[in-house]
């Protein structure tokens, strides 16, 4: 396993506290545990990473591309947030040779996109907001101006029907807020799968962001 000073080399960036950069790269197969004995691996700050990195993204397209409509923004992001952008950037920093793995365990794609996550969530936590936006930055601006490609639900559908699986059943679960400003709520239905929900001011976008949702969560593959 390589010295974890030639990764904060490569990034731009010294932790303060290196807890955060070694708990970034531990993956739960390591079965490794805190002193109070719970389970010690970046899966909780692989959820941070996740939102930290969602809200910068949404902050650079917004900028980016100032007369494009929400949709198209959507699109976008879907496609800048993926398991398989993560990989690039894994890829790019050389990640692979830092994670910390049980013996048997293979570092996979997904584990790579998940250290990438944590890693952004280090960042945040060690040194904030905008340290953490500085490498997202870093690593996502050169992708940023890239053609248009699918919205969430249609690869959703592309991907159930190539497993073989019926098209996905969106359901509206409730709606919230006034006529003018309503919240939907809506589960994406994937057969096998658990059910997945997500938000939106409209039908449409709560089924888009259901879909984005379950993408993320079942670690698909966005081809």
């Amino acid at each position: 396993m390589k010295d974890i000073n030639e990764l904060e080399n490569t990034i731009g960036y010294i932790f303060n506290n290196k807890d955060y950069l070694y708990e970034a790269l531990t993956h739960s197969s390591l079965g490794k545990r805190t002193k109070s004995n719970k389970a010690y691996s970046n899966e909780r700050l692989e959820f941070v990473g996740d939102r930290v990195l969602g809200l910068v993204m949404a902050d650079l397209l917004f900028a980016f591309y100032p007369h494009e409509p929400e949709g198209h923004l959507s699109i976008r992001f879907t496609n800048l947030v993926c398991k398989k952008i993560l990989v690039e950037v894994a890829h790019e920093i050389n990640l692979i040779e830092y994670i910390h793995v049980g013996d048997k365990e293979e570092i996979g794609s997904s584990t790579q996109a998940d250290a990438c996550e944590a890693l952004i969530a280090a960042i945040y936590l060690d040194s904030g907001l905008n340290t953490a936006s500085q490498f997202i930055k870093k690593y996502w601006n050169k992708r940023l101006d890239s053609k248009l490609l699918k919205d969430s639900k249609t690869y959703l559908q592309e991907w159930s029907q190539k497993n073989g699986r019926p098209i996905p059943e969106y359901t509206v679960i409730s709606i919230k807020g006034t006529d003018h400003n309503p919240m939907f709520e809506t589960s994406v239905l994937v057969k096998d799968f658990e059910p997945v929900i997500g938000c939106g001011t409209s039908k449409k976008r709560s089924q888009s962001e259901a879909a984005r949702i379950f993408i993320k969560t079942y670690k698909i593959d966005l081809d």
